[in-house]
């Protein structure tokens, strides 16, 4: 009867080595569509000018010894009120001292757990604000039909941005000079033979960023690939992007301050906060429990919107179907 040497030989685990699934930071789209602008306190306004009142047409043809007409304008501010948002990991500390070398730093992997927890919502808040066609005027936003979408023979992206521009001229003053997409969707407009046909003339060679930048006349293009779990707790995983088939052109400024544009912002106070600490009622022979805890207050909104009564984007245009 042969040996088996499963029953006398074990296996030492690769101490220097091991694998994990991370969304990287460039990875989110929430942090370009909604920069961070730091606020004093949790409930605080932002002003905005009125649009229309300081482009009135008016009559400035008057002799010297008349009066100058009057012109005039007007602000409004939008409340904001930030919420606040954490999330921790526990670190059994027996746990922790009997795991092998290569994952047994328990608080490193608690701590990206957490922060990789809070982007993700940070994600999923960006994709609702800026997928959601009741976010946009009827004018900023419009949905490809089948057989001109971008990836296919009919499609004009070029004379859908000129659209976009017209567009956010009338209401914010800007043409966008970004764009954001899912990395789903720019993978399958990059190797279109349609679209390579179309922007043949910028570049000979593959389809890179800086092409299709040039081609949509942005000064920044924005791929997201972030993935989050769509799956109750407990069942499969089903990870998915959230960003769909959906492209958002937009004006970006990520450090907007006074008489300026921008499309949105999460506005937050103090940036992200972090605390390690004993939970005394849960010990036992290899010490206490710790958690891991994160967090940060913050609000996801628009930034220019369209009006005081009407605080739908006005910096952005949503193409929703852009790709087959």
């Amino acid at each position: 009867m042969p040996i088996d040497r499963t029953t006398f030989i074990t296996r030492d685990p690769i101490e220097a080595a091991s694998l994990k699934f991370v969304n990287g930071q460039d990875q989110y789209l929430a942090q370009y569509l909604f920069p961070f602008k730091t606020v004093k306190k949790s409930r605080t306004k932002l002003y905005q000018y009125d649009t229309g009142l300081d482009k009135q047409i008016v009559e400035t043809r008057a002799p010297t010894d008349a009066l100058a007409p009057q012109v005039d304008w007007a602000v409004f501010g939008t409340d904001i009120t930030l919420e606040e948002h954490k999330a921790r990991a526990k670190i059994n500390p027996r746990d922790a001292r009997d795991a092998d070398a290569a994952v047994s730093d328990f608080e490193l992997d608690g701590a990206q757990a957490v922060m990789q927890t809070i982007l993700i919502k940070q994600e999923e808040l960006a994709i609702t604000l800026a997928t959601t066609v009741g976010n946009y005027p009827s004018d900023l936003t419009s949905a490809i039909a089948t057989g001109v979408r971008w990836n296919e023979a009919g499609g004009d992206p070029e004379g859908d941005k000129v659209t976009v521009d017209n567009a956010m001229i009338l209401r914010c003053g800007m043409t966008a000079n970004a764009v954001a997409m899912s990395g789903q969707t720019w993978r399958k407009l990059k190797v279109s033979p349609d679209f390579r046909n179309r922007i043949k003339y910028t570049t000979a060679g593959p389809v890179t960023l800086d092409a299709a930048k040039a081609y949509f006349q942005v000064e920044h293009f924005f791929v997201g690939d972030a993935v989050r779990n769509t799956a109750l707790e407990g069942s499969a995983a089903v990870l998915a992007n959230g960003w769909g088939s959906n492209v958002i052109f937009f004006y970006y400024n990520p450090g907007f301050g006074l008489r300026d544009m921008s499309f949105g912002a999460t506005y937050v106070l103090n940036q992200f906060w972090n605390a390690t600490y004993d939970d005394p009622q849960r010990r036992g022979s290899a010490g206490m429990v710790r958690w891991v805890e994160m967090g940060m207050e913050y609000r996801m909104a628009a930034g220019f919107v369209v009006s005081a009564s009407d605080t739908d984007f006005a910096a952005g245009y949503l193409v929703r179907t852009a790709v087959a």
